[in-house]
């Protein structure tokens, strides 16, 4: 975007720097961002909110006009913006969900729910919806990823 690169510092707060290593300025430290995506001319970033539960926010490019997008249930462990979209999983003590929303946190789609397997420590057993080509079933013990057709 303008020929800036926006990225997260350790203290999580949002810089935009030129490509050419110049001009590294402070957006703002008035969050505490993380999994930084830029769509539209807006930073989305995902936060903290009360009680430890995280949303997604979006800004102006300059810092302004922030708004909560969306309210996880719990936390999240990746966000991605593509094609009007944004991406990401929803994670609780349960399992986790892989969900699709619009940019104005409408329209919610959850593309994958992943449930924890009773009794079975680090394993995580993912059903899909009926929008979904493929079933993945992951095993951390095992460190395999079955892919079924």
């Amino acid at each position: 975007m303008d020929d800036y690169i926006y990225y997260i510092d350790a203290n999580k707060a949002i810089y935009k720097v030129k490509t050419d290593g110049t001009n590294n300025v402070k957006i703002t430290d008035e969050v505490q961002a993380y999994y930084l995506n830029i769509i539209n001319n807006k930073i989305l970033y995902m936060d903290f909110v009360e009680d430890k539960a995280v949303a997604l926010f979006s800004m102006d490019l300059d810092g302004t006009n922030i708004k909560e997008v969306y309210r996880l249930e719990n936390y999240s462990s990746f966000l991605n913006a593509v094609d009007n979209k944004v991406i990401f999983m929803d994670s609780n003590a349960e399992g986790a969900s892989i969900n699709m929303i619009d940019l104005d946190g409408s329209n919610k789609v959850s593309l994958y729910e992943l449930k924890k397997r009773e009794g079975v420590e680090n394993v995580v057993e993912e059903t899909t919806n009926e929008n979904s080509a493929a079933t993945n079933t992951v095993t951390n013990e095992e460190k395999t990823i079955e892919n079924v057709q």
